[in-house]
C-alpha cells in the first residue's frame, strides 16, 4: 500500500530540505519528480547538479528514454516504473496514480496560497478515500 507524505516548507529553506529528502529516498529506487513547467524543470536540474555538499544524484529531464534513476518531468511517466513520486509547485495528482508508487511526497510552500490551497484540497480528497497520509513541516 502506498504512503502519501505532505511536506510544508519555507522558500528560504527549500534547497536544503528538498536535497536532503532526495538523498534520503534515493536508495529506495527510481524517483519521478513532477513539476509544472519547463523553467522549473531547468531550475531543479541546475540545483541538483550544482549542490556540491551532497553526493552524486544522477538525474535527467524526461527524454522518453529515462535511463537515470531520477527523472524530472511535467507529466506522469509509465506506470510501475518508479518507486517514488515527488510533486512540487502544486503539480497535479490523480487518485488513480497513487498505487503506482510506494511513496508519494507532496511539497508545498507555506506562504504560497495556491500551493497551500491545492495541498489542503488534496489532503481532504485522500483522507475521504481512506488513503494513508502523513504530514511534516520539517524534514
Amino acid at each position: 500500500m502506498s504512503k502519501v507524505f505532505f511536506y510544508q516548507f519555507e522558500l528560504i529553506n527549500f534547497e536544503n530540505i528538498f536535497l536532503n529528502y532526495l538523498q534520503k529516498i534515493f536508495p529506495l529506487g527510481k524517483i519521478e519528480i513532477r513539476l509544472k513547467n519547463d523553467e522549473s524543470l531547468k531550475n531543479l536540474d541546475n540545483l541538483i547538479w550544482r549542490k556540491p555538499d551532497i553526493s552524486f544524484l544522477p538525474h535527467e529531464i524526461n527524454n522518453q528514454k529515462n535511463f537515470s534513476p531520477i527523472i524530472l518531468t511535467k507529466e506522469k511517466i509509465k506506470s510501475g516504473f518508479f518507486k517514488s513520486l515527488i510533486l512540487l509547485e502544486g503539480s497535479s495528482l490523480k487518485l488513480s496514480e497513487i498505487n503506482d508508487y510506494d511513496r508519494v511526497a507532496i511539497f508545498f510552500e507555506k506562504k504560497n496560497i495556491n500551493q497551500l490551497e491545492y495541498s489542503r484540497k488534496l489532503w481532504k480528497e485522500l483522507k475521504n478515500n481512506k488513503i494513508k497520509i502523513l504530514y511534516s513541516n520539517a524534514i
